[in-house]
């Protein structure tokens, strides 16, 4: 997993944006390869129009969240460790330890957790796979969690629909993985009801 970022226009982007942008938004969903300041700008913004926020911290963040300002925050295990600390496990409500409502931390083979303020942890194991490469896997799940959610899951049924994308993701290479979005991405987006994500997978990888 090698990742190489060239900031070109991003290092360019701030979080002012047309107001539209927010209309009939349920979501919105911020990395860091954008400056670290437009995305918490884009955040307040964005909550002002009442729509919610989750930041895949990845770069990882530079300083602490502001409270309450990201609901779901998604990130890997060293990207929590540089927030919470390494023994962020032992944290009792990891969540308010760092100003969220709901955390989502990606494990790789130990599978994908969810904490939520007030609530048990949620596990979700993950499949046992060959891995050819992990590049892209965590943006995949962060996507197919945030449609599951804009479509009204909950935070645990969310999780439970993108964990298998991983499976998917780290186990073809990028000309495999573009060819399947170009054979299956049409009927798999168009028809979202009949085919949740767990079926699309077995369908087409089982």
């Amino acid at each position: 997993n090698t990742i190489v970022v060239e900031p070109g226009a991003n290092a360019a982007l701030s979080g002012r944006t047309a107001e539209n942008v927010f209309a009939d938004a349920r979501w919105a969903l911020l990395s860091l390869e954008v400056p670290e300041s437009a995305a918490l700008e884009f955040a307040t913004r964005a909550q002002r129009h009442g729509v919610r926020v989750a930041l895949n911290a990845s770069p990882t963040l530079s300083e602490p969240l502001p409270e309450g300002l990201v609901d779901l925050l998604i990130v890997n295990t060293v990207e929590i460790s540089s927030l919470a600390g390494s023994a962020w496990e032992q944290i009792e409500d990891l969540p308010a330890a760092v100003g969220v409502e709901s955390v989502v931390v990606t494990r790789g083979g130990a599978g994908v957790d969810l904490f939520q303020r007030g609530a048990p942890v949620q596990h979700v194991p993950a499949q046992a796979v060959k891995v050819v490469d992990t590049t892209g896997c965590g943006d995949a799940f962060a996507g197919v969690m945030m449609a599951a959610l804009t479509q009204g899951a909950q935070p645990q049924d969310a999780l439970r629909q993108a964990t298998p994308v991983i499976l998917v993701t780290s186990a073809a290479d990028a000309q495999t993985r573009l060819a399947g979005l170009q054979a299956g991405a049409d009927d798999f987006f168009t028809n979202p009801k009949q085919k949740r994500t767990e079926d699309y997978i077995t369908g087409r990888y089982g």
